[in-house]
C-alpha cells in the first residue's frame, strides 16, 4: 500500500444549526509525486465540505485537509449518530485508494406548538375540542394530555392520554366536555376549562378553552308559544263573534223555508188534517234546527300564519374534514359521511382553518345544493367559528361537502406538501330521527 490516510478526531459532536470539523492526514509512501482527490461519503455527505478537495504529495511526504460539517437546524435532520467516511483516491494509482471512517453525533433540539380548536364550543350537554401538537424538533416528542375546570361543573376527558409525535409531524388529541346537568331554560351558561399538554421538551403548556351550555328550551320558544296562544284567542273570537252566528242564522232561514209551505197546504187536505203544531200533527214536521246547522259550511276566512318551527333536539354529533389542492387553480373536495336513513342532521356550528396563509376560496355546502358559506383563504388563518341560531338541515343521505380552490399556496407546514393549499373544518350539530 502506497497511500495511508487517517481522521482525527474520529467522533464529532455537533448541535443542530452548528458546525464541527476534523483533520484528514494523507501519507504518500510511494516513489512518485501523487495527487489525491478527497470525497466525503455516507448520509453526512450533504452537510460536508473538504478544504482543499485535492492534495498533491511528494514521495515520503504528508499533507492534511480539513473536513467541515455544517448541520442545518431542521426536523429533517434527526438527533442520532451518523457514520461518514472520506475516500482518498490517488490519481496515478487509483487501486491504492483508502477510506478512513468517522462518526457524527447530531444533537437534539425541541420546538413544538400546541393549539386548541375550537376555542369555544356550544352544546346542550356534550361538546368536543381538538388538540393539535406540531413537533418541529428533530427528536420524538412524548406528551401527556389532561383537562380540568376550577368550578367542577364539567366532566372532562382527554384521549389519548399519552401521545408520541415523530419529528416534523403533527398529532391530534380530543377533549370531551360534558356539562354535569341539563339547563332547561334561561341564559346560556359559559364554563371555562383548561387543557394541559405536558411534554418531555420543557414546562407544560396550558390551553384555555370555554364551553357554552345552551338551554334545552330557548327563549324564542316561549315567544312562539305566546304568539300561537294569541292567534288561538283571535281564532276563537272570530268563531264565536262572526262565524257561529252566521251559521245559526243560515239554519233558521232553512227551517222557515220548509215549515211555511206545509202550513199553507194543511186546510185543503182531505180528512181534516191537523194544522202544524197541533197535538198528533201530520206527517210533515219541522226539520231539526241542529240538523240544519250541521249541513251549513263556515264562512271563508284566512288561516292564521304558521309559527316558525322550534329548534330541533337530538343527539350531539360532530366531525372534522381536511382538504388540499394544488396551487395555480387546483381544486380539492372532501365530503363527510352520508346522514343515515330515517335521520336528519341539523348543523349548528362550524370552525374553519387555513393555517398556511394560502390564497383561494373555500366553500361549504350540502351535497347537491349551492354553498351556504364561502370564504376567501386570504382573510383568515386560525380557527374561524360560525354559529347558526336556525340550524342548517341535512336530510337523510345528504353529505356536508368542503370544496377548496387554490390560487397561491403559502409556506408548507411540517408534514404538508409544498405548493398545495390546505384547509380544515370541524363541525357539530344535532342528529334527530326523521318525523314520520
Amino acid at each position: 500500500m502506497t497511500t495511508v490516510a487517517s481522521i482525527d478526531p474520529t467522533i464529532l459532536a455537533v448541535p443542530p444549526g452548528g458546525e464541527a470539523s476534523c483533520e484528514l492526514t494523507v501519507d504518500n509512501q510511494g516513489d512518485i509525486v501523487e495527487g489525491y482527490r478527497l470525497e466525503v461519503l455516507g448520509d453526512a455527505a450533504p452537510w460536508a465540505s473538504v478544504e482543499p478537495a485535492m492534495l498533491s504529495v511528494y514521495p515520503g511526504g504528508r499533507a492534511t485537509a480539513r473536513v467541515v460539517f455544517r448541520i442545518p437546524r431542521s426536523s429533517a435532520v434527526p438527533a442520532a449518530e451518523v457514520p461518514f467516511a472520506v475516500r482518498v483516491l490517488p490519481v496515478e494509482h487509483p487501486e491504492t485508494a483508502t477510506v478512513p471512517e468517522g462518526m457524527l453525533r447530531v444533537g437534539a433540539y425541541a420546538d413544538a406548538t400546541v393549539e386548541l380548536f375550537p376555542h369555544t364550543s356550544k352544546a346542550r350537554r356534550v361538546a368536543r375540542h381538538d388538540v393539535a401538537i406540531d413537533n418541529k424538533g428533530n427528536s420524538a416528542l412524548r406528551v401527556e394530555l389532561s383537562a380540568a375546570d376550577q368550578d367542577g361543573a364539567l366532566g372532562l376527558k382527554a384521549r389519548p392520554a399519552h401521545l408520541v409525535v415523530p419529528p416534523g409531524r403533527a398529532a391530534f388529541g380530543q377533549v370531551t366536555v360534558r356539562h354535569r346537568g341539563l339547563r332547561w331554560r334561561g341564559q346560556p351558561a359559559s364554563r371555562p376549562f383548561q387543557v394541559t399538554v405536558a411534554g418531555d421538551d420543557g414546562p407544560p403548556r396550558i390551553l384555555d378553552g370555554n364551553s357554552v351550555q345552551q338551554p334545552l328550551l330557548s327563549r324564542w320558544i316561549f315567544k312562539a308559544l305566546a304568539v300561537l296562544l294569541a292567534l288561538a284567542l283571535v281564532a276563537a273570537g272570530l268563531w264565536f263573534g262572526l262565524l257561529k252566528p252566521a251559521i245559526r242564522s243560515g239554519a233558521d232561514a232553512e227551517i222557515k223555508d220548509k215549515v211555511v209551505p206545509n202550513a199553507l197546504a194543511a186546510p185543503g187536505a182531505k180528512g181534516g188534517a191537523n194544522p202544524p203544531g197541533a197535538a198528533g200533527g201530520g206527517a210533515s214536521q219541522a226539520p231539526d234546527a241542529n240538523a240544519a246547522g250541521a249541513s251549513a259550511t263556515a264562512a271563508p276566512g284566512g288561516a292564521p300564519a304558521a309559527a316558525q318551527p322550534a329548534r330541533p333536539g337530538g343527539e350531539l354529533s360532530s366531525g372534522r374534514l381536511d382538504v388540499d389542492a394544488a396551487a395555480g387553480g387546483g381544486k380539492g373536495r372532501a365530503a363527510g359521511d352520508a346522514v343515515a336513513a330515517n335521520t336528519t342532521f341539523w348543523l349548528t356550528d362550524v370552525s374553519l382553518g387555513a393555517p398556511q396563509g394560502d390564497t383561494g376560496q373555500l366553500d361549504i355546502s350540502v351535497a347537491g345544493k349551492p354553498a351556504f358559506l364561502t370564504l376567501s383563504l386570504a382573510t383568515f388563518r386560525g380557527p374561524q367559528d360560525f354559529h347558526w341560531v336556525t340550524p342548517i338541515q341535512v336530510p337523510a343521505g345528504g353529505q356536508l361537502v368542503m370544496n377548496l380552490t387554490c390560487t397561491t399556496a403559502g409556506p408548507a407546514l411540517p408534514g404538508r406538501q409544498a405548493n398545495r393549499c390546505w384547509g380544515w373544518r370541524s363541525w357539530s350539530g344535532l342528529m334527530q330521527p326523521a318525523r314520520t
